[in-house]
């Protein structure tokens, strides 16, 4: 703010009609009436130009509309879900929506998502699947799919359909690790929910820890 301040006080002081300048110099405002002739008009008069000027500028930036008032759905303002208040857990052999990480999308519109999730396993080798759902009929989706598959190695995979399961991952007994999908989401002309999905696998507990997180992005 005070860079932009001495910037624009530098631009007003610096205009010259003929001969005559106001000029900053030593921490003082002087009045240069002719290429010899000046009035010293001391430091005070400098802080209270520059305080009016802040002013203006004060004006300018409360009439800003602050980030967490924009609309979801404005283009190229992201915004985000979180799992909350406790971990996500399903113990089903079906998929069903990571609780926190879902989100309304807007009908003929293109986002970019990232859904970053710690997770892990209870003590059972079967493992955790994971997928991408969309509500509604019409969206198409491109994404990938990257994380733990061991406690020592890492998979990654293609996401393109719809509610569709995901390879095996955390398949050491009692693991803990990491998933991440990234990509885009084309919908078409049916708004509807956008979801991130886990089961467990066989029988156990699969979990997503708090603060496990999903950002989307409309980009058209």
């Amino acid at each position: 703010m005070m860079k932009k301040i001495i910037l624009l006080l530098g631009l007003l002081l610096s205009f010259a009609a003929h001969s005559q300048q106001w000029v900053i110099w030593n921490n003082e405002l002087w009045f240069k009436s002719s290429p010899t002739d000046s009035v010293n008009y001391g430091p005070s008069y400098l802080q209270a130009m520059i305080e009016v000027i802040k002013g203006k500028f004060d004006n300018v930036e409360a009439n800003k509309m602050p980030l967490n008032n924009i609309p979801e759905g404005t283009i190229g303002i992201p915004f985000y879900r979180r799992v909350s208040g406790s971990n996500a857990t399903t113990t089903g052999q079906a998929l069903t929506d990571v609780t926190g990480l879902s989100a309304s999308l807007l009908a003929n519109s293109t986002y970019e998502f990232e859904a970053n999730m710690t997770v892990s396993t209870s003590a059972v080798t079967t493992g955790t699947q994971y997928a991408v759902n969309y509500s509604a009929a019409g969206s198409t989706i491109e994404a990938t799919l990257w994380g733990s598959s061991t406690t020592t190695a890492m998979n990654g995979e293609r996401v393109f359909n719809n509610n569709t399961a995901s390879t095996t991952y955390l398949t050491t007994s009692g693991q803990s690790g990491v998933i991440r999908i990234t990509g885009a989401i084309i919908v078409g002309a049916n708004a509807g929910a956008f979801s991130i999905r886990h089961l467990k696998v066989t029988s156990g507990t699969s979990t997503v820890f708090i603060n496990s997180f999903l950002k989307l992005t409309k980009i058209q």
